[in-house]
């Protein structure tokens, strides 16, 4: 029930905020996470959600919603992946993503531990140490696959023909993961610390590779066995519209259904959704993989584009924004971040000859903060729970919802500007 209310609520805001998104020329995420704040910790969400008044648990289905978001959008991006692009794109790939996010993670982590815990140890998150700001950075220098993706995908779609749109792509499906093997290294050393285990930080970042292949070998076979049969029992020709739609919401559903099987390495499902599109794409013709991802990206327009936002929205303490000290901490935060990582984008491109209008538009992109970092903290909060350090999880959300208010209204004019402008590049094919 909690679901559906969430799923309609999404179609509905969806329909309401366009025509006014339209009008003001403003970004249709920020009504999204405007409401958020509005009927989140203050008003519907939260009232309907007390299970004492209404047995409803609306806030864990928007937050399970909001993941599930997420892996949707990967599994678009593989639908839009194949293995030779992943071959040509690999290292600049990998310069743009965990590089980066590396650099920006370092520098962002000891200037927040210096400007939050020395300078002001006052704003209360003097208790976090200062590994966890380096986590917390590392998690925020991630790019917003929300908005990249479906930019590069689209523009690929129109017939445009440049290498820094598989690079961002991929960039942006490495970036997530770079997180994880701290994550588990953290909780490592939790359980070694409390007696609780004796395996070796080693050997536990081993298990996680393997762990990862597996799902992913996983992942690849359940994408190639739906491909095959969809492409036997389709012919473009007759196929109504109305089926193509039904065939795409299976397609997600059965995303759905195999991240639940992964077990305890579901947290990784965006491995599992990456390779179940790319099993597809490998499968299917050309025309049925554009008529399928076509479908999927309105479902995840309407059903859970909005959804992210709203869930981002309602994390939002207000309360605590409303401290002159805190919120010009988090601007400074907030704008720092993507300075640095657009300006390691402007020179790696520029030095390995990308045009200087693919430079920019990859730099805009790259730039995006907020989105990922709320969902990265929900598979985060058990551990930051267990070692004590909720107040982790707050800073978290904070940054988040500033950052998204700073980052996404500017990177979407800019990137949209650059869209538009697209014919004029003489990108690399």
């Amino acid at each position: 029930m909690e679901y559906i209310i969430i799923l309609a609520l999404s179609v509905l805001l969806f329909f309401l905020v366009k025509p006014i998104s339209t009008k003001f020329k403003l970004p249709m995420p920020i009504f999204f996470l405007l409401f958020g704040i509005l009927f989140g910790g203050y008003g519907i969400i939260n009232i309907l959600g007390e299970s004492s008044i209404t047995g409803l648990n609306l806030s864990n289905s928007l937050m399970v919603l909001s993941n599930l978001a997420i892996l949707t959008l990967f599994l678009n991006s593989g639908l839009g992946l194949d293995l030779k692009s992943l071959k040509k794109s690999g290292k600049d790939a990998l310069y743009l993503s965990v590089v980066p996010v590396h650099v920006e993670g370092i520098i962002m982590g000891f200037v927040t531990y210096i400007v939050m815990v020395i300078l002001f140890p006052q704003l209360g998150y003097s208790s976090i140490p200062l590994v966890g700001f380096l986590l917390i950075m590392v998690v925020y220098a991630i790019c917003s696959p929300v908005l990249i993706i479906p930019s590069a995908m689209k523009l690929k779609a129109q017939g445009a023909k440049s290498k820094i749109l598989d690079n961002m792509i991929i960039a942006s499906i490495g970036d997530p993961f770079t997180p994880f093997p701290y994550m588990i290294l953290l909780l490592v050393f939790l359980m070694i610390g409390a007696g609780g285990a004796s395996i070796s930080p080693l050997l536990a970042m081993l298990l996680l590779v393997v762990g990862c292949l597996i799902i992913g070998v996983v992942g690849y076979i359940v994408g190639l066995i739906f491909g095959k049969i969809l492409s036997k029992v389709t012919s473009i020709e007759k196929t109504s519209q109305k089926t193509f739609m039904l065939m795409a919401l299976i397609f997600l559903i059965i995303n759905v259904i195999v991240i639940n099987l992964t077990g305890p390495l579901k947290g990784l499902g965006i491995i599992t959704s990456v390779f179940i599109g790319i099993g597809f794409n490998n499968t299917v013709s050309a025309d049925l993989k554009r008529i399928i991802l076509g479908k999927t990206n309105v479902l995840f327009g309407l059903f859970l584009f909005p959804v992210v936002f709203i869930y981002v929205g309602t994390q939002t303490q207000v309360g605590k924004l409303l401290n002159p000290l805190l919120l010009i901490v988090l601007i400074f935060i907030s704008l720092l971040g993507p300075i640095i990582k657009m300006l390691m984008t402007k020179i790696y491109l520029e030095k390995n000859g990308y045009t200087k209008e693919e430079s920019k538009y990859a730099q805009v992109g790259f730039a995006l903060k907020g989105i990922i970092i709320i969902n990265m903290s929900v598979l985060f909060g058990t551990l930051f729970t267990n070692l004590g350090l909720e107040v982790m999880l707050d800073f978290m959300y904070l940054l988040a919802a500033v950052s998204v208010i700073l980052t996404i209204p500017a990177g979407i004019i800019k990137l949209n500007k650059l869209e538009n402008n697209w014919s004029e590049l003489k990108g690399k094919k």
